[in-house]
C-alpha cells in the first residue's frame, strides 16, 4: 500500500513539473520585436524577407543591443518524387550560431511561432546571450557542425576535370552531372551530382548561382550535410578534392 502511494506521489510530482514546462507563455511583441517568455524579456527576433515576394522569411535572433546571436536562413533541398518522376523542392533552414559559428541544417519550414518555440524549448538563450552548453547539445542532437570552422576549406591538389570525368593524378576516380535549377523561393542554384566510377551516387552539392559562398553537400551513405567553402576559380575541383580527402570518393 505504502509503495502504491509513493508511486502515485512521484507520478503526480512528475506530471506537475511537465505541465509547468509546457505551460510556459511565449509571446511576440511586434513593436519592440521582442520574445516574451512568462512575462519576461527573452531575446529579439527580427524577420527579414528571403525574396521579393516575402512569403518565406529569414529570422535573426538578437540581444537587446541588436547584436546577432543566431540566424535562420532559408535553404531548400531536393527530393525525388516517384509519382511525378522528377525532383521537387522541400523547405529547410540553416541555423547558424554567430559567435561559435556552429551550424545545423534543419529540414523544416519555420514560422515566427515555431522559431520561438525551438529557442525556448532548447534553452538556447540565457541572460541575453547564447548558452554555450545548450548550443553544443542542440548541434549534437541535430547532427550539426560544431566550432568556428563550419565551412571546410580544402586545398586542390592534382585534381582536374575532363568532360564530366573527375581526374586525380591522371586517373579517373569518378564522374558528375551539373545542372541549374530554380528552387521554390525563386533562387537559381547550381546542382552537382557526383558518382563513383561504377555509377554509385556519392553526393549532391548545391550552391547559389548569384554570389555563392559555399557548397552545401549532402552525402548519400550517411545522409550528412556539410558546408564547403566556394572558390570561384576552382569551385568544382575544390568540391571533388574534399570528397577524395574524406574518402567519400
Amino acid at each position: 500500500m505504502k509503495s502504491t502511494i509513493k508511486m502515485i506521489l512521484i507520478f503526480s510530482i512528475a506530471l506537475s513539473t511537465t505541465s509547468e514546462l509546457y505551460a510556459q507563455s511565449i509571446k511576440y511583441d511586434k513593436v519592440t520585436e521582442e520574445i516574451i517568455v512568462d512575462g519576461e524579456y527573452y531575446a529579439k527576433l527580427v524577420k527579414t524577407k528571403f525574396n521579393a515576394v516575402g512569403l518565406i522569411k529569414n529570422f535573426s535572433i538578437q540581444n537587446r543591443a541588436g547584436e546577432e546571436l543566431i540566424f535562420f536562413k532559408y535553404r531548400s533541398y531536393e527530393v525525388w518524387n516517384a509519382s511525378e518522376k522528377k525532383y521537387v523542392s522541400k523547405r529547410a533552414y540553416d541555423i547558424t550560431f554567430i559567435n561559435g559559428l556552429g551550424k545545423v541544417y534543419y529540414k523544416k519550414q519555420f514560422t515566427l511561432k515555431s522559431v520561438m518555440k525551438l529557442l525556448v524549448k532548447n534553452n538556447l538563450v540565457k541572460n541575453d546571450k547564447i548558452d554555450p552548453e545548450a548550443e553544443r547539445r542542440f548541434i549534437s542532437v541535430n547532427n550539426g557542425r560544431q566550432g568556428r570552422n563550419q565551412e571546410i576549406k580544402v586545398e586542390v591538389s592534382d585534381i582536374s576535370i575532363s568532360n564530366n570525368d573527375i581526374i586525380k593524378e591522371g586517373s579517373k576516380v569518378g564522374k558528375f552531372t551539373e545542372s541549374t535549377k530554380t528552387n521554390d523561393a525563386g533562387i537559381k542554384q547550381t546542382y552537382v551530382t557526383v558518382y563513383s566510377n561504377t555509377g554509385e551516387k556519392i553526393a549532391t552539392a548545391t550552391a547559389d548561382e548569384e554570389n555563392p559562398s559555399e557548397w552545401t553537400v549532402l552525402t548519400t551513405k550517411d545522409n550528412k550535410t556539410t558546408g564547403i567553402l566556394y572558390e570561384k576559380s576552382s569551385s568544382k575541383e575544390q568540391l571533388f578534392s574534399w570528397m577524395i580527402s574524406t574518402k567519400y570518393l
